[in-house]
């Protein structure tokens, strides 16, 4: 059997548009299953970004709450370190005073010498009676007087001064003292630890 030209174009046209048919089918079946799967895709990707938000604001909350607490922790210690500063600047002053204000040698040395003077002054004027005193002896002796009372002055208004200087450094460091600032205790619990574990003391 002899199939004609006609017939086989025929064939391979019915041929062509089922292979065409069933692509078209295919593709359409292919486009609806890909809508459904997007369409279910989205609703899961939207679920999962609400979690994913839920757990971002969770965190940054964490994240904010423990920002505050440092944040007030570092205040806290670096107002207590400015107060702490100030009170071992005085500490200092004080321990200068001490050190170079008042020379106890030197004072020593010129209180003896003082006595002495004293001690010949009046041997000429008071111990010696029967001589008869010049007025020399007498001049000599005012003036060595005089210079006694001036250094004796000097000296006492060295120490009024020093006094004066340690008085008022006390109570600056007792007003400092005071400030509360030094009996702050953070509230919240991580900063109470790191404040007692930077003061060496085991919370």
């Amino acid at each position: 059997m002899k199939t004609s030209p006609k017939r086989v174009l025929n064939d391979f046209f019915i041929l062509n548009l089922k292979t065409y048919c069933t692509v078209f089918l295919f593709a359409i079946t292919l486009a609806s299953f890909g809508q459904t799967k997007q369409t279910v895709n989205k609703d899961t990707l939207a679920k999962e970004n609400k979690q994913l938000d839920l757990l971002m604001q969770k965190l940054n909350e964490a994240s904010l709450k423990e920002n505050k607490t440092n944040y007030e922790f570092n205040v806290l210690t670096n107002k207590q370190n400015a107060s702490f500063n100030l009170l071992n600047e005085e500490i200092q002053k004080a321990n200068t005073i001490l050190k170079e204000g008042i020379d106890y040698k030197g004072f020593t040395k010129e209180l003896e010498l003082l006595v002495e003077w004293k001690e010949k002054s009046v041997k000429g004027i008071v111990k010696d009676v029967g001589k008869k005193q010049t007025v020399r002896d007498l001049t000599t002796t005012s003036l060595l007087l005089k210079e006694l009372l001036k250094r004796t002055d000097f000296q006492l208004n060295k120490i009024s001064l020093n006094n004066a200087s340690l008085s008022g450094i006390q109570r600056r460091m007792d007003s400092l003292a005071t400030d509360k600032i030094f009996y702050q205790i953070p509230t919240q619990e991580t900063a109470k630890k790191k404040l007692l574990s930077t003061n060496g003391v085991d919370g």
